[in-house]
């Protein structure tokens, strides 16, 4: 597709999504009163990161492929460091606070301290096509975001 009808194609395809009560996620900020829809074949090795805005706070998500090829998905925050987030170097992700580097294949796996808060597999569904995490876990993990910026 080129030019005009890949953007119609583009528009139509967020607009599917809303018609069935989910936020397209991207790059940009999003403002979601719906689920996060993370598109799988969107996703590499290298983390996205997904900011997205719930009932006016901020959460932030990261979703990469690991090694074994599962999706591992995580909030750009932890507990010791709050929500600072982390940024992406060479093979791993390192805390933005304490300069901790956290190797994707630990996404997910590996929780408390320092280590990114996992969403974990309980909060999300998983299809072949996409990873949804529910809005209300969402507004959830938006507090928990707000608390940590008020300590």
């Amino acid at each position: 597709m080129h030019g005009k009808t890949a953007k119609t194609s583009a528009l139509a395809l967020m607009a599917a999504f809303a018609a069935a009560g989910a936020a397209f996620a991207g790059q940009a900020p999003l403002t979601t009163d719906s689920d996060l829809v993370i598109r799988v074949g969107s996703l590499s090795s290298t983390p996205t990161f997904y900011p997205v805005s719930v009932n006016g706070k901020a959460v932030r998500v990261i979703a990469a492929v690991a090694p074994d090829k599962t999706v591992r998905t995580v909030f750009d925050a932890c507990q010791a460091c709050g929500d600072v987030g982390y940024t992406f170097q060479r093979d791993a992700l390192a805390c933005k606070a304490c300069g901790q580097r956290f190797a994707i294949a630990n996404m997910e796996k590996v929780k408390g301290g320092c280590n990114p808060v996992p969403v974990g597999a309980a909060n999300k569904t998983e299809t072949a096509d996409a990873v949804i995490i529910s809005k209300a876990f969402l507004e959830r993990a938006a507090d928990t975001f707000a608390s940590w910026r008020n300590r």
